[in-house]
């Protein structure tokens, strides 16, 4: 806009035909610039938007982590059941192998390995629910990382092609309006040399 000010002012200024053809090659040289502001607002416009691909696959990423964190939980109870069974499968083991010396011990003994196997059938059955949910819970993540893997990709891809595509119409455009400015500007260039 500076310039645009100045070229007036040279107009307004001018006293000879050569200052009124410089106020206008300025005027020119001014208003490309301003074009190329403008075109470079544009393009930063479209760089916004072709990023915007990679912030909503970092937003995904957050959901992509819970959901392995919850695989990850679903494995530890699983893992934490198998110890706790292993536990009491040894405690009744023991139970088992020891001879009682009277029938009121022998009896006491009875009760607590069904108390014990009970107990462990119980365990298991929620063990077994643990390993299935656990199973789902990782079946559904495999299928849904190899879902967004190929959205993913093909979205990366398709923000790569127009980001190197406007970057390289808007280089051509850049080029093209300043040669014009330099073959326009040239006798001022060669007058300096």
């Amino acid at each position: 806009m500076t310039l645009i000010k100045l070229a007036k002012f040279e107009r307004e200024q001018a006293t000879c035909n050569s200052e009124r053809r410089r106020a206008g090659v300025i005027q020119h040289f001014a208003n490309s610039v301003v074009k190329f502001s403008r075109s470079q607002a544009k393009l930063n416009s479209e760089v916004v938007q072709q990023l915007d691909t990679i912030h909503e696959y970092l937003e995904t990423m957050i959901s992509v982590n819970h959901a392995f964190t919850d695989r990850s939980n679903a494995l530890q109870h699983v893992q934490s059941l198998s110890a706790d069974l292993f536990f009491l499968h040894t405690r009744a083991g023991r139970l088992e192998s020891v001879s009682s010396r009277g029938i009121g011990q022998e009896w006491t003994r009875y009760q607590k390995i069904e108390g014990l196997k009970e107990t462990i059938s119980t365990r298991e059955g929620v063990k077994n629910q643990a390993l299935r949910e656990y199973e789902s819970i990782k079946e559904n993540n495999m299928t849904e990382i190899k879902r967004f893997d190929k959205d993913r990709r093909r979205d990366l891809i398709e923000m790569l092609k127009g980001f190197v595509v406007n970057q390289v119409s808007y280089s051509d455009h850049f080029a093209n309006m300043w040669g014009k400015v330099a073959e326009e500007t040239k006798v001022y260039a060669n007058r300096s040399n």
